[in-house]
């Protein structure tokens, strides 16, 4: 949906106000009836391949093609982007590794 969408529907988008924030106001503000009546649900069938019984866009598991080790090493591969974002998680468990191998058990 787009800006012009909206003013052709009578809810144009003030100035110097974001049009996506725009969209949400007005989505969330105005009722159903109102919406409907100027116009936002027409021609807005949309025929979803969703299986029902599971509710999951995937229509049959045999669709899904990746093994479990493939499957493993993209999650492993995430775990490790994220951590050299964030390195602080990393630092304050070597940090704990050198106490706690100094600190003799009694």
């Amino acid at each position: 949906m787009s800006v012009a969408y909206f003013a052709e529907r009578q809810f144009s988008v003030p100035n110097n106000y974001n049009p996506a924030d725009w969209m949400l106001d007005v989505s969330q503000m105005q009722t159903i009836e109102v919406l409907e009546a100027s116009g936002f649900f027409q021609n807005m069938s949309v025929d979803l391949p969703l299986n029902s019984t599971k509710n999951s866009y995937i229509r049959d598991e045999s669709e899904c093609k990746l093994s479990k080790i493939t499957a493993s090493g993209y999650l492993l591969r995430r775990e490790l982007y994220g951590l050299r974002r964030n390195t602080v998680p990393i630092r304050v468990r070597h940090i704990f590794s050198e106490i706690s191998a100094e600190v003799p058990y009694v």
